[in-house]
C-alpha cells in the first residue's frame, strides 16, 4: 500500500487502500492487519483505521479476532464459488437491463482493461494480475452505467 498524502485519510480512503493492497497482492489472506502501522502509514488515527476495518468487515473483506487483531479474509472454495456464482447473476442483469447495446467507448475501454489483465498474466505479474482480474467487474458496471 502507498502511503497517503499529508491530508488525514477518510476512513473510505483507508479502506480503498486496503482494498487495493488486496487485489494486487501486496495483502494476502490470513494476513494480519495491524491498526497501528495501518494508522501510521495513511497518517491518522486507529479510531478512522478501526471505522475502515468494520466497514470491509461489513463487505466479507477482513474479519477480527478479539483476541488477535484483524486479518485478511480467507474464503474457502465454496464460499469463492459462492461470490463467483452471485457476480455472475449481478453482470448478468446489468447486461440484461440495458435498452441498447453499451456506447462505443465503453466496449473500447472494457477490451483495453482485458488486453491489459492479459499482458499481466502472460508477464506472470501476480500483483497486477490479481488486481486487473478484480477490477474488471468495476470497470464493467461502470461502463454498463452501474454507480454501484
Amino acid at each position: 500500500m502507498a502511503p497517503r498524502e499529508s491530508k488525514r485519510a477518510s476512513p473510505d480512503e483507508i479502506a480503498d487502500g486496503i482494498v487495493d493492497a488486496i487485489l494486487a497482492g501486496s495483502l494476502s489472506s490470513g494476513q494480519r492487519l495491524g491498526e497501528q502501522s495501518l494508522a501510521d502509514l495513511f497518517g491518522c488515527s486507529r479510531t478512522l483505521v478501526r471505522e475502515a476495518l468494520a466497514r470491509l468487515s461489513a463487505r466479507g473483506m477482513v474479519e477480527v479476532n478479539a483476541r488477535r487483531g484483524w486479518f485478511v479474509v480467507q474464503p474457502s472454495r465454496e464460499e469463492a464459488e459462492e461470490a463467483f456464482r452471485a457476480r455472475v447473476a449481478i453482470e448478468t442483469g446489468l447486461l440484461h437491463s440495458l435498452d441498447a447495446a453499451p456506447p462505443r467507448a465503453a466496449l473500447k475501454r472494457l477490451k483495453q482493461h482485458v488486453s491489459a489483465e492479459r499482458a499481466a498474466v502472460r508477464a506472470g505479474e501476480p500483483g497486477p494480475r490479481s488486481w486487473l482480474l478484480g477490477d474488471f467487474h468495476v470497470c464493467l458496471a461502470g461502463c454498463l452505467g452501474s454507480p454501484v
